[in-house]
């Protein structure tokens, strides 16, 4: 079948038996493409959506209150910074909330709590042993 997929991997219709037609019907990497687009005009439109408010959410960030010399550990996702170019810019704007602050761009997806669990209870552990202690955070 060179050329073609199953249109099943897709999973764009619902209903059980649009989906068992779906699933048996083979197409081209043309039409398969078309399909999903046309399936999902409501996603695109809450991406862009999304992609508007978080410029919004950056915006409303750099207007909140300083944090003084607060312990703060900026976990952020390398995929989302390498991405999204928003999303560095938010991290940056946290970052500079406190003057005892540290970003750390963490090799994983979006859930770094489930993908670098060590990683996050480390995190933690130094911003509570630093706001015990009075102490700066590790650079």
């Amino acid at each position: 079948m060179d050329g073609q997929i199953w249109a099943g991997a897709a999973a764009v219709e619902s209903g059980v038996a649009a989906r068992a037609a779906w699933d048996r019907e083979p197409i081209t990497r043309y039409a398969y493409h078309n399909r999903c687009l046309e399936a999902r005009p409501r996603q695109i439109k809450t991406a862009l959506a999304e992609g508007h408010g978080r410029l919004e959410s950056n915006t409303l960030l750099g207007t909140a209150a300083p944090l003084g010399d607060t312990p703060l550990l900026v976990l952020a996702s390398a995929q989302s910074i390498d991405h999204l170019p928003f999303w560095r810019d938010a991290q940056q704007i946290m970052v500079a909330l406190s003057s005892n602050s540290r970003l750390v761009v963490v090799r994983s997806g979006h859930s770094i709590h489930f993908e670098q669990p060590a990683i996050v209870v480390e995190g933690i552990r130094e911003v509570v042993d630093a706001a015990r202690g009075g102490q700066p955070l590790k650079q």
